[in-house]
């Protein structure tokens, strides 16, 4: 069994939520940026890499760590799940950098 860490960032402002589809994996659906955490990264540093790396976004708040489930897709092995939330500041700007 591999055991994989991951960070799923839950970025909010007012009453939204990020969200987007991959352009390269539409079966994949509307999802939250995530991704794998790398070696001694913590999950809220993740949270907002990944979030930048997909979104193109820049003006993140700070993530604040939730806690972890594991996650069982069988047959494809075992994934723990990192799950962080970010909330966005109200005044910042969601521009592309």
């Amino acid at each position: 069994m591999t055991v994989v860490e991951k960070a799923f960032a839950y970025f909010t402002h007012q009453h939204c939520v990020l969200v987007f589809e991959q352009p390269d994996h539409p079966a994949a659906g509307i999802q939250v940026p995530a991704g794998t955490i790398h070696p001694a990264e913590p999950p809220e540093e993740a949270a907002i890499r990944e979030a930048r790396e997909e979104s193109g976004l820049y003006a993140f708040g700070p993530a604040t760590f939730l806690g972890r489930r594991l996650f069982d897709p069988r047959p494809f092995g075992k994934q723990v799940v990192t799950s962080s939330i970010c909330p966005v500041s109200r005044t910042s700007s969601m521009a592309a950098q």
